[in-house]
């Protein structure tokens, strides 16, 4: 699993764990007294859809691969430079005397340099992490829209994101498991309610 789909996932979970909380409390809701019969737009009709795989495959969309290059682009030669500088300045101090006057001057220039390598990191880390945020999110809402439609089209008034429970979980570690433990809020479901492969073809996805 890559950073970017770990993100995704723990990003999700609340999400999810609040949908099925929901669920549950409306399940509850209709079988207390005066909790009544079904709304008036008929029983219930659940479908799922496995909205982790689809984002994965949108994420690798070409526009995205190059907004990610053109900001490598920007950072990658400054990091270089300011590198670069700082090498200058560390030559120069070895051939400094610890006693001279110009020692304290160069020590104090290296480590401005330093310091400002660090926060260009940070800059660099900080800016990527919101263009991932912001193509995950605009993921996300293409691939919920698309389920929505097909689920209307067809008749469900709710749809779950679910990975299919077949699926293998091999996480390595507890953080991860629990995320594919989230990601997976129903035990069981149909396999003919499941819109993935549908989803998939609407968004010309290839799973």
């Amino acid at each position: 699993m890559t950073r970017t789909h770990a993100l995704f996932l723990g990003g999700l979970a609340a999400l999810l764990a609040s949908t099925v909380l929901a669920f549950h409390a409306g399940g509850a809701a209709a079988a207390q007294p005066g909790g009544g019969q079904p709304s008036a737009s008929g029983p219930a009709r659940i479908a799922t859809v496995d909205i982790y795989a689809i984002v994965e495959k949108l994420m690798l969309r070409p526009d995205y691969k190059k907004a990610q290059d053109d900001m490598k682009a920007k950072w990658d030669p400054r990091l270089e430079t300011i590198q670069k500088e700082f090498s200058r300045i560390d030559a120069d101090l070895q051939m400094i005397p610890q006693n001279d006057p110009k020692y304290a001057q160069v020590l104090k220039a290296g480590r401005d340099k330093q310091a400002e390598y660090d926060k260009a990191v940070q800059d660099r880390q900080v800016e990527f992490e919101g263009l991932s945020a912001r193509q995950l999110t605009e993921s996300y809402g293409t691939a919920r829209d698309a389920a929505s439609r097909l689920a209307e089209r067809q008749g469900y008034t709710h749809v779950f994101a679910n990975r299919p429970p077949e699926r293998p979980i091999n996480a390595s570690t507890l953080g991860a498991s629990l995320q594919e433990f989230l990601a997976r809020p129903l035990i069981k479901s149909p396999s003919g309610d499941d819109l993935t492969r549908a989803v998939a073809s609407e968004l010309k996805v290839d799973l």
